[in-house]
């Protein structure tokens, strides 16, 4: 690192992205992360996944604004998340209830 800001320069900070139906892109990806997480976890996955019933349910969510935590600390060198023990902040829970690996 030289000392300078990783979101400088021609560098921008990543922003959300609106869910569009009507983005073929966004439908893919959608249906994509539903099919590895279900094979994730060892549910069987059809060959083809209708999208209108996946759109339907997608309609119907609600996803809360992005609020990052305050006061976290992320280590940005060895020496620091030595100096942290190893918790830089993703020490969390998992949403099962059990604590990160």
């Amino acid at each position: 690192a030289q000392g300078q800001p990783f979101w400088s320069g021609a560098k921008r900070p990543p922003t959300p992205l609106e869910f569009d139906r009507n983005d073929q892109s966004h439908v893919d990806f959608v249906v994509a992360a539903a099919r590895l997480r279900a094979i994730n976890f060892g549910i069987a996955v059809p060959r083809k996944i209708e999208e209108a019933p996946v759109l339907d349910i997608v309609s119907k969510m609600t996803i809360p604004e992005f609020e990052p935590k305050k006061g976290v600390k992320i280590a940005t060198t060895e020496a620091e998340e030595r100096e942290a023990g190893g918790k830089t902040g993703d020490d969390d829970d998992d949403d099962d209830g059990s604590k990160a690996a």
